[in-house]
């Protein structure tokens, strides 16, 4: 039997994370396997949504990823800054000596699979195997230096993925002399596995009491790239106008402390609340007034799916490659100017004030949100992988 090797850094808590489990546990293929390599052997805290038929394969040793964050923690010293690059230009033979060795041991191995895009790095390297990788995040704004650089790496792949009609013509654009290798593959929701959530739920007598509060919702990571304070500085704006509505920010990241004194600056402590990563967020989801999504930077911002697929009205920055396709250019929902909090308080307050333009948007959203279901997109993985020659 042929073996798929499905290359990911980690099984943690984001996007790409839970959309490569969803792939792993339902694409079937005829007379193949998938093989699951890991980098990291830490922090894989969606490892138990892994079927645990699927075959893993850790690709760095034991000692590597604890030695380097204690080495990363100490670089403003110079011999420490300098073996750290070190440590990183042995990572990427770690890695390229762990996929050769699987290689040569099993000879069935028959493509090669990027799925998180960092493999670049040493793939010329990875010898006796079709290699594919799939494009997450846009290119926009690259300098040249960065620009060659990549296109040298993807010259090294057989097919580069994009996930979105934007990314694809991106792509096209900055590597021209790549054209016959760039295909377009959706990245889709497991509409079933949020059916079930939706239909399960347990609350403690607090969440019971902000659940019956009006709210407004974003899920997300707390890092920088998701903006939140473009979203609570916009609740600064309608809480001075005496708009009481809340905002519940579900989600963890090491970003926490920052949003913290922003609220506490801002003085809405009454107002938004940071929940923490919630195993449920689907049900806060669908009984929210909004979804509001500030991110600077989406690979394609599947968590709007979600959102629409939960029938609530979308309010999104509108960041590249994304937002405009996903939102059919305004008609299921609002885009704001990126980090523009003063035009996203103005969305914010109409919308809420209009329930004829939120009803519109919540029917607009449910005619194409099937656009991104698994079964269809699945499909196309199955053609790309079973068809490949």
């Amino acid at each position: 039997m042929k073996k798929i090797l499905f290359k990911i850094k980690g099984l943690g808590i984001g996007g790409i994370e839970r959309l490569a489990i969803d792939v792993l546990n339902n694409l079937k293929l005829e007379n193949k396997k998938i093989v699951l390599l890991i980098e990291n052997k830490e922090e894989n805290f969606l490892e138990d949504q892994l079927d645990k038929n699927i075959e893993k394969v850790y690709l760095k040793p034991d000692w590597f990823n604890p030695f380097l964050i204690k080495i990363k923690s100490r670089k403003k010293n110079i011999f420490y800054k300098l073996l750290y690059n070190i440590l990183m230009n042995y990572e990427k033979i770690i890695l390229s000596k762990s996929i050769n060795n699987y290689i040569k041991n099993n000879k069935e191995a028959e493509i090669f699979i990027d799925y998180n895009g960092e493999a670049g790095k040493y793939i010329h390297k990875i010898k006796n195997i079709k290699k594919i990788v799939w494009v997450h995040l846009s290119f926009s704004g690259i300098k040249e230096n960065k620009r060659k650089k990549l296109e040298k790496r993807f010259q090294s792949f057989d097919k580069i993925v994009t996930i979105c009609d934007e990314m694809e013509e991106e792509v096209r654009k900055l590597f021209p002399i790549l054209e016959e290798k760039i295909i377009k593959i959706y990245n889709f929701v497991n509409f079933e596995k949020i059916e079930e959530k939706l239909k399960k739920y347990n609350f403690d007598r607090e969440e019971k009491k902000m659940m019956r509060e009006k709210y407004c919702v974003s899920v997300g990571r707390l890092a920088t790239v998701k903006d939140y304070e473009t979203t609570i500085n916009a609740f600064k704006i309608l809480s001075e106008k005496g708009i009481s509505e809340k905002l519940y920010i579900i989600g963890d990241g090491n970003n926490r402390k920052n949003l913290e004194k922003l609220i506490r600056v801002n003085k809405l402590e009454n107002q938004v609340f940071l929940l923490g990563a919630k195993n449920n967020p689907y049900i806060w989801i669908k009984n929210a007034d909004i979804f509001i999504h500030s991110s600077k930077l989406e690979g394609f911002g599947l968590v709007l799916v979600e959102a629409m697929y939960c029938g609530v009205p979308i309010i999104s920055s509108n960041f590249k490659c994304g937002a405009k396709e996903i939102l059919s250019n305004g008609e299921c929902g609002e885009l704001f100017e990126i980090r523009n909090f003063k035009e996203l308080a103005e969305k914010i307050e109409k919308l809420l004030f209009d329930d004829d333009r939120r009803q519109k948007y919540i029917l607009e959203a449910k005619e194409i949100v099937n656009k991104y279901s698994m079964e269809n997109i699945l499909k196309d993985y199955k053609e790309l992988i079973e068809n490949y020659k």
